[in-house]
């Protein structure tokens, strides 16, 4: 068993409360469903208002055979959407159960929604388990319910569109619509049913006009004569009386029906084009077969002066005639007099040609002289003339072309940013036709560049059109280029009209976001840095790009071509320091290194190659080290970070690019050698030691342990006394430990010998950032020295005088 109707319930409540009965059949045939409300019988859809309580009442009703009727629940509460049935025992279950709506389903405040349970996911396990009777129902077929808050609009007035005359051998088109305005320029929303008078409609006097167009019916009237049309009743009243048009034109509601005149076959028809040859018959009813139309035997092998005029339909005015074979005719009674050749079967034909579009009326008559004084013949047709195409023109500002295919150059505009674009309806070769205006939607079609985005706007409604062109507000999600196509599902009644662009573009981002990284420097020398001494990043800093439109979101098109991000665009790249003035000149000459991600982000990863520095000039007390690296994020297109520079860090005091532990103090350094005495006969270690200005004096460097030492670099000079060059060499390698020379490394010279007594000065090359102004010039480049002593002791410090006596 599945259940056979998906409908929409409801009614205006009009500030009342009322009692609505749903009943819903479940059969192996298709079951009935009506709606009752106050007392009337509804076939759905109808609407319901959400504006106070609505109470529905589901009635078990029906016993025996297969058919058995179910009672259906929806239930907002709490946010959310349920739905569920219950199955009421078709003969035992009291006559009815009330359920109350809310005043408007909680978090669904919108107009027209929509609430359907067709598909629910999970619903069929919930019946599973509710009900105990999964097979005997399919998921599906359940009830959808359309809510509407607030009332619903007022309706205005119907409007009969008739032609004025017609024959009774032909069903004549009328169109009806159903007006919320006076000036029928808005359409009543909703359907509604009518009451047609007088008799002979094609399906009967109970008709439905569909919501928000207009709908054509036929009326048959077999008897020459005059019938007054009219809409006597409605499901929705309307505030006045009825109003009749003639071709779009304020007239009587009287049809007068005859037994001859002219029909026509009209093609299709395009602007600036003469049509294919339009037929004209010269009819009348058969006496065998009144509905039937036949030849008038007058008309047979005649030529004959039929007079031709058009009037304007929709638009309901113009500037440019109609063309009947090459003649530009009259637009009223009596119009331009045409002579045609009617054939055996009194037909004729001739070409017609608009140079504009729209809507029109062509109406024909024939008044007969000599023996035929007082025959009148007379005829019409309503036709529509279609544009050759919709031409559509992208601007930035109405007037700057937006028409760049390529990924460089102008012009260009931020994704997200409003444009526009001009749609006009055109002949073949581009000539505007000014009276057309229809609602017509734009979309974006490829060819895309590099990949589709989101085009937002492009609904333009025929009240928009002004003298054959509108112009709709548009914006792009994307960086990128597109192509614009404007569509027109069917202008008035002729079909589909479209018409594409060229390239719409370029689109580049609005804004970049940036989002840094933490970075961290490393210390020159594990608790500190000495002055001029480089140190390198820990992490290095990098920064992620994010491109965005003007509504923040990604563009993810910008890569490739499209991403504009290069060493030449980025700018200001700088480090601050609050203490100190910091040396560059080790850093990479190109930096940062970019790094397209391909979806809309980017890297800029900063290097310091080999090594950012203090410039070590004077002696200086130690310092905190609080450095600052800012850049401005800007592309080739000048499209930039808003809150440029982007920076990792402030030059002040806590607030700097972090030291690896927090070791960020910066210390003016220097190395020391000291003199050595001892005996020829055994190695001469030189004591090392590392020292930094604490502000007032230098003291010992008791953190250092990593300043190298290698006194195979020593350089040896100004020997004495028997010390020659060669006899002694310079030996020990190693790192600082607690500030001086590694004691199972040390620095020493070796033993020159027996008999080869005398001095040496040593000089121990060290890196620049530990030289100091030994020799008082006042620049602190000098390798600490000292004189290494052989044969010569250096005796106790204690002692003033010591001689030697000889006896």
């Amino acid at each position: 068993m599945i259940l056979k109707n998906v409908c929409r319930l409801g009614v205006p409540l009009l500030g009342i409360s009322m009692m609505i009965s749903a009943f819903f059949l479940v059969s192996s045939a298709l079951g009935a469903i009506t709606v009752t409300a106050d007392g009337a019988t509804h076939n759905p859809p109808v609407d319901i208002t959400v504006g106070i309580p609505v109470v529905f009442e589901a009635t078990a009703t029906g016993c025996g055979n297969n058919d058995t009727w179910f009672r259906h629940v929806w239930d907002f509460g709490n946010g959310t959407t349920l739905a569920y049935i219950n199955r009421d025992s078709p003969c035992g279950e009291p006559a009815s159960t009330t359920y109350t709506y809310p005043t408007k389903p909680p978090g669904n405040p919108n107009l027209d929604a929509t609430y359907s349970f067709a598909g629910m996911t999970g619903l069929e396990a919930l019946f599973c388990g509710w009900l105990n009777w999964c097979s005997d129902i399919e998921q599906g077929g359940f009830v959808r319910v359309r809510l509407r808050e607030g009332t619903l609009p007022a309706l205005d007035h119907f409007r009969i569109d008739h032609p004025g005359t017609a024959l009774t051998c032909q069903r004549a088109d009328v169109t009806i619509r159903a007006c919320q305005t006076a000036d029928c320029g808005t359409l009543y929303p909703d359907p509604v049913s009518v009451t047609l008078s007088p008799t002979g409609w094609v399906g009967g006097i109970t008709q439905t006009i569909a919501g928000g167009a207009p709908t054509v019916f036929q009326l048959r009237h077999n008897t020459a004569g005059t019938v007054t049309l009219d809409v006597t009743a409605s499901d929705v009243p309307a505030a006045g009386p009825v109003q009749c048009t003639v071709g779009g034109v304020a007239a009587s509601c009287d049809l007068l029906f005859a037994d001859s005149g002219f029909l026509f076959e009209m093609p299709a028809q395009t602007s600036c084009q003469d049509s294919a040859e339009v037929t004209i018959a010269a009819v009348k009813a058969d006496p065998a077969d009144p509905q039937a139309c036949v030849g008038d035997g007058s008309f047979a092998g005649q030529s004959k002066a039929v007079s031709f005029w058009s009037s304007y339909v929709t638009p309901a005015s113009g500037s440019r005639s109609l063309q009947v074979n090459g003649t530009a005719i009259a637009t009223a009674s009596p119009g331009t007099p045409l002579t045609l050749s009617f054939d055996g079967n009194a037909r004729s034909s001739f070409h017609v040609a608009y140079a504009d579009a729209g809507q029109l009326r062509l109406d024909a008559r024939y008044e007969g002289s000599g023996e035929e004084v007082g025959l009148v013949m007379v005829g019409n047709d309503t036709f529509t003339v279609k544009p050759y195409r919709l031409d559509i023109q992208a601007t930035i500002d109405g007037v700057t072309a937006l028409d760049n295919s390529g990924s460089t150059g102008e012009p260009k505009l931020a994704a997200g940013l409003p444009f526009q674009a001009e749609v006009r309806g055109v002949c073949a070769d581009g000539s505007l036709t000014p009276n057309f205006a229809a609602a017509t939607t734009l979309s974006a079609v490829a060819p895309f560049a590099p990949a589709p985005g989101i085009l937002s706007g492009g609904s333009l409604s025929a009240a928009d059109f002004s003298g054959g062109a509108a112009t709709a507000p548009l914006s792009y999600s994307e960086v990128g280029t597109l192509t614009l196509q404007a569509d027109v599902a069917d202008y008035l009644g002729a079909g589909s009209l479209t018409g594409t662009s060229a390239t719409v573009g370029r689109f580049t981002p609005h804004h970049f976001d940036v989002v840094p990284n933490t970075p961290q420097f490393d210390s020159g020398c594990g608790l500190f840095t000495y002055l001029g001494q480089p140190f390198i990043y820990a992490t290095a800093p990098s920064l992620q790009v994010i491109a965005r439109n003007a509504g923040a979101a990604v563009t993810r098109n910008y890569t490739g071509a499209w991403w504009k991000l290069s060493d030449v665009s980025l700018a200001g790249k700088r480090y601050l320091a609050e203490n100190g003035t910091l040396d560059e000149s080790l850093l990479p000459a190109t930096d940062p290194v970019i790094l397209d991600q391909g979806d809309g982000t980017g890297t800029l990863t900063f290097d310091a190659g080999g090594g950012l520095g203090f410039v070590r000039t004077t002696p200086t007390a130690p310092f905190a080290a609080e450095i600052r690296l800012e850049i401005d994020v800007v592309d080739e297109d000048g499209i930039a970070y808003a809150g440029n520079p982007a920076a990792f860090g402030e030059a002040s005091a806590g607030n700097g690019i972090a030291f690896t532990d927090g070791y960020q103090e910066m210390r003016f350094g220097r190395l020391t050698l000291q003199n050595a005495y001892g005996s020829e006969l055994i190695p001469l270690n030189l004591p090392l030691r590392a020292e930094y200005f604490d502000g007032s004096t230098f003291v010992g460097n008791l953190e250092d342990s990593c300043t190298p030492y290698d006194g195979t670099l020593a350089t040896l000079s100004n020997y004495s006394a028997n010390l020659q060059t060669g006899e002694t060499t310079a030996s020990g390698a190693g790192s600082l430990l607690g500030g001086t020379e590694n004691p199972l490394s040390p620095l020493q010279l070796s033993a020159p010998g027996t008999g080869n007594d005398g001095s040496v000065d040593v000089r121990l090359p060290v890196d620049f950032w530990l030289q100091y102004d030994w020799d008082g010039d006042g620049s602190h480049d000098d390798d600490p020295s000292a004189r290494a002593s052989f044969g010569i002791y250096k005796g106790n410090s204690r002692m003033i005088y010591w001689g030697e006596r000889v006896r």
